[in-house]
């Protein structure tokens, strides 16, 4: 059986392809903080992913963002080691782990990240995944060597 998010989880997924943090999200919603990190503690598991910017990333290819407006507003191009750190970011690799694939130092990825955040107008990891698929900026395979963490994972609705 496919996981898919509950009613009330769907708040959270919003929040966080809109760059919020888990306390505005409470903020938001008027929900008790402690009950909205449950519920995401509950769509990290369910999704089998392990943070927020994977679980954009599978919340769109399975299509339980489907609703989401696109946010209005004009994209830089990114450059090719930008877009392959933006999957990485999908993949639900960490900073360490994207230096270690990508042959790079880790201040050369926090650096990246900052210009590609500057660019897109994101705010967190999984806001910029989520202007990523807004803005059709994922390559339709990942680039070599990089599987997403939730790749085993059924991607169907």
């Amino acid at each position: 059986m496919t996981f898919s998010p509950q009613t009330q989880q769907i708040p959270v997924l919003v929040g966080l392809a809109r760059g919020d943090r888990l306390h505005r999200i409470a903020q938001d919603t008027h929900t008790p903080f402690k009950t909205v990190t449950d519920r995401h503690t509950r769509l990290l598991r369910g999704a089998q992913v392990p943070n927020s910017a994977c679980l954009i990333d599978v919340a769109y290819l399975r299509g339980w963002l489907a609703d989401l407006p696109q946010e209005p507003r004009e994209l830089l191009a990114l450059s090719d080691r930008k877009t392959e750190i933006l999957h990485a970011l999908a993949a639900g690799l960490t900073d360490t782990q994207i230096a270690r694939h990508l042959h790079i130092t880790l201040y050369t990825v926090r650096d990246h990240l900052k210009d590609m955040y500057r660019s897109m107008g994101a705010r967190s990891r999984p806001h910029a995944v989520a202007l990523g698929h807004q803005h059709r900026l994922f390559r339709a395979t990942p680039p070599a060597g990089l599987t997403p963490h939730h790749a085993t994972t059924e991607l169907s609705a």
